[in-house]
């Protein structure tokens, strides 16, 4: 499992870590991995829509905002 936690905007580059993520599953099959986006962010309907697009939903997860408490705990 890989696991991102920050603000879905244009700075923290989720779009390139989803053209990663694409990349590895077409070269190495990669479903036995998971990948979970924690955070919310004017970019997430975006995010949530490409990684659609590029048929990842076997393989990414958004979490969308956690507390901290339960992040934590």
């Amino acid at each position: 499992m890989v696991m991102s936690l920050g603000e879905m905007c244009k700075q923290e580059g989720v779009d390139g870590l989803l053209r990663t993520i694409d990349r590895y599953k077409k070269d190495y099959g990669g479903s036995d991995s998971l990948f979970a986006f924690i955070g919310d962010g004017p970019d997430q309907k975006r995010m949530r829509s490409l990684a659609a697009e590029m048929d990842l939903s076997d393989v990414v997860h958004f979490a969308g905002r956690i507390s901290d408490q339960d992040l934590w705990s």
